[in-house]
């Protein structure tokens, strides 16, 4: 019985002495930093633990293979070249969109003031102011009006044939002292009164039209305008579109 006893302890001794340096062996695995070995190493033992070198940098298992590069695909492409020149048709846009609104309202204002010119027709005969300047200052000084409110009114009309002024100082306009001659419409003084209706009918009318032309500076503000509120509107609803462009290119090559 003892000699199967000392048969025993030399055969499993050995056993058990390699059992115990695999758990030791394992225990200090679990803290300790594991590296490949560096080319041309041989390890003593399979059991040899390899500490990294200090010129070595230990990377973490997830970093050492190398990521496939990023591809997008054809729509992801479209919309990364929309995001990134979309911000930058904010000028352009603005110009075209003031230059609409410019022409826009400049075609009714030119219209409207060529309707005026055409409608406008100014009378160059002599004759004809003749002839006004004895109905509106003359007959009315010699025979007064019909139904006229305004008591005056033959009075104001003999006071505006007072005031004319001829070079020649033989002939008299004021009709109050030549009512009752025969020639009491002298031609001098008609044509010098029918003259003077004529330059108020062209200052009236020259500054009709320049109000009217006035107008042309109204498509020029409004398209400036109209361009400064499409360019601040076109920049606020593209901030987005910039935020995702500075993004793109910041997290994909």
């Amino acid at each position: 019985m003892a000699i199967v006893g000392v048969l025993s302890f030399h055969f499993f001794s050995p056993l058990l002495t390699h059992i115990a340096i695999l758990l030791r062996n394992s225990s200090v695995a679990d803290h300790s930093t594991l590296t490949m070995a560096t080319p041309g190493h041989i390890p003593s033992s399979p059991f040899e633990i390899i500490e990294p070198r200090e010129d070595e940098e230990v990377l973490p298992p997830w970093t050492r293979g190398s990521l496939p590069p990023y591809e997008p695909g054809f729509r992801q492409r479209w919309r990364d070249r929309l995001d990134r020149y979309t911000p930058r048709l904010a000028f352009p846009v603005a110009l075209w969109a003031g230059g609409l609104i410019a022409a826009a309202l400049t075609i009714p204002i030119v219209l409207w003031v060529q309707n005026f010119i055409h409608r406008t027709k100014l009378v160059s005969d002599p004759d004809y102011w003749t002839k006004y300047a004895q109905k509106e200052d003359y007959d009315p000084c010699y025979y007064g009006c019909n139904d006229c409110l305004d008591t005056a009114y033959a009075y104001k009309a003999c006071l505006r044939t007072a005031a004319i002024l001829i070079d020649d100082s033989s002939i008299t306009c004021d009709g109050t002292k030549i009512w009752n001659w025969a020639d009491r419409y002298p031609e001098a003084c008609l044509r010098a009164r029918g003259e003077y209706y004529l330059q108020k009918e062209l200052r009236a009318l020259r500054n009709d039209l320049q109000f009217r032309l006035a107008y042309v500076g109204v498509p020029v503000v409004g398209g400036l305008v109209g361009g400064a509120l499409v360019y601040q509107l076109w920049r606020k609803k593209t901030v987005g579109m910039r935020q995702r462009s500075d993004v793109a290119a910041v997290t994909w090559p």
